[in-house]
């Protein structure tokens, strides 16, 4: 929000970010991305201008409550599974014990990316893994009928769908979708969802900005640590591998 109106004020004003949760600090204070929701849709009204430095201090992190915490954990699984294999084995070992090392870690993945795609033209489209079905439950959650999901929960979510569809897809092993289930749901329990959400869930999915012409384009995983952009992937496919993955 703020980075949004430093750059339409008069045109756009310098400012520098300076993150306190840990979602911030490993994704949302880097890369030039700013906006805000238009309805219940994420981000459709928004600019890419970059922060002239961002200061991070992993001590505001003792001010947060664990559940704020999370939202940056699913961050980091992201930028591990799309990038960077031995940053997905050390989560395995150690979980989120060192986090000032796995802040480092997730901020030169990222910034490693932008720097290469600015603007989102090719490879910085990495980092919308889990997003897609992410963004959608995220949406749908904000309806009166359930509990609205913090944005890391709806990303977990989503990367767990997305790993299963990978499988089908992109030729993910079976064994390491259920991998990253398995240690996604230590951190993160299961929502509830019931079948008859998954149809609204995908018309959301519709409105994702990565779509082209119509056509759903995902950021999938070809393994643990290789993400792979521009995926169309069915609505048969879609519905199966979110019914599948996201049912209790």
């Amino acid at each position: 929000m703020g980075g949004f109106c430093a750059a339409t004020y008069k045109r756009g004003i310098d400012f520098i970010n300076i993150p306190t949760t840990l979602l911030a600090m490993v994704d949302a204070a880097i890369g030039g991305k700013t906006g805000v929701d238009l309805g219940f849709f994420k981000n459709q009204v928004g600019v890419f201008a970059f922060p002239r430095a961002v200061i991070i201090d992993p001590a505001f992190l003792n001010t947060l409550p664990y559940d704020e915490l999370k939202n940056g954990y699913a961050e980091i699984i992201k930028h591990a599974l799309i990038a960077d294999n031995s940053l997905w084995l050390t989560l395995q070992k150690d979980g989120f014990n060192q986090v000032s090392n796995l802040i480092e870690k997730s901020m030169v993945i990222k910034t490693e990316i932008v720097s290469k795609d600015p603007y989102e033209k090719d490879r910085r489209k990495l980092l919308n893994f889990g997003h897609t079905v992410g963004h959608a439950l995220e949406m749908l959650s904000q309806e009166p009928t359930g509990r609205q999901l913090a944005h890391g929960e709806a990303v977990a979510e989503g990367i767990i769908a997305e790993s299963y569809i990978s499988v089908k897809m992109t030729g993910l092993p079976t064994a390491e979708a259920d991998q990253i289930k398995h240690f996604i749901r230590r951190f993160f329990p299961v929502p509830t969802f019931y079948k008859s959400n998954f149809e609204a869930v995908y018309e959301l999915m519709l409105n994702d900005k990565k779509n082209v012409n119509g056509a759903l384009k995902m950021t999938l995983l070809k393994s643990i640590g290789k993400g792979i952009i521009n995926i169309s992937v069915s609505k048969k496919i879609i519905m199966e591998c979110l019914k599948a993955s996201l049912m209790p």
